[in-house]
């Protein structure tokens, strides 16, 4: 996962403002190793201010879901990503599936050293 999130940090650029973002590529890329179970690709590109990735994996098959196990100690990833990206979704493509964010990089980040700060 370290690999992808460095590489997406190159293809867009290292900047606090993709905090969210690489979160959302560790959440992908850690499905397509634990589900799918095949290698996969990553595609980064930003745009007017809008991130937008993609993992593909080769198991089309193997959808993406949000229901689990509230009780057991994975399978969050899908809802971080929900609530997180602006706009997420998956299709398949032939023999491989690619899963998909958006997400706008201009989030508003309180200033905890200043007056944005409730003590």
């Amino acid at each position: 996962m370290h690999a992808a999130r460095h590489f997406v940090q190159e293809q867009l650029g290292a900047d606090d403002g993709l905090i969210e973002a690489m979160v959302l590529v560790s959440e992908l890329t850690a499905n397509a190793v634990e589900h799918a179970q095949t290698e996969f690709e990553i595609a980064a590109e930003m745009d007017d201010g809008v991130i937008h990735v993609q993992v593909r994996d080769w198991a089309p098959d193997r959808s993406p879901r949000l229901e689990h196990d509230h009780t057991g100690p994975s399978g969050r990833g899908l809802h971080i990503v929900d609530v997180t990206a602006d706009e997420w979704g998956w299709e398949v493509d032939g023999d491989s599936k690619v899963v998909w964010f958006r997400m706008g990089i201009d989030r508003h980040w309180p200033d905890v050293s200043g007056d944005d700060f409730d003590h």
